[in-house]
């Protein structure tokens, strides 16, 4: 168990295995333990990096924040992969809300970035239908962490 405090926030993560690093982001109804069946295959042979987000599971907010604000999300994972200090290339799988993060680490840090993996997310694709879901799901996140 491992907790790394920075930017408003105490982010728990765990770091399985030894091998090619690889990046898992949970959706919105998960935690780290989402992963929990690929990590105990993968370990393996990769270096597994799961984490709770922001306001979810162990990782607590110790200051207020936007809760809609996409570019924190993108930022801890940022600070986190740089703690732990991966020397080559990462694969990051990101579910739901982690494909935003995932999608923006890949674009920004093309030379850091081996794989992207997006799974159920809408990827930079924008549609009135798929901005009022956002809309909505912002309603109700903001409900619960208050």
């Amino acid at each position: 168990m491992s907790i790394l405090k920075l930017n408003g926030v105490e982010l728990y993560y765990e770091l399985h295995g030894e091998g090619p690093p690889v990046v898992f982001i949970h959706g919105a109804s998960g935690t780290h333990l989402t992963w929990w069946q690929q990590v105990a295959e993968l370990r393996h042979h990769y270096s597994c990096l799961i984490y709770d987000q922001r306001g979810f599971g162990k990782s607590h907010p110790t200051e207020p924040y936007n809760i809609g604000d996409g570019n924190v999300l993108y930022q801890d994972l940022c600070d986190l992969i740089e703690h732990v200090g991966f020397q080559e290339k990462v694969s990051i799988v990101g579910a739901s809300l982690g494909t935003g993060p995932a999608l923006q680490f890949a674009m920004t840090h093309k030379d850091q970035i081996d794989k992207p993996v997006l799974v159920c997310g809408t990827g930079g694709a924008t549609t009135p239908l798929i901005e009022e879901s956002w809309k909505r799901r912002y309603e109700r996140m903001n409900a619960r962490h208050k």
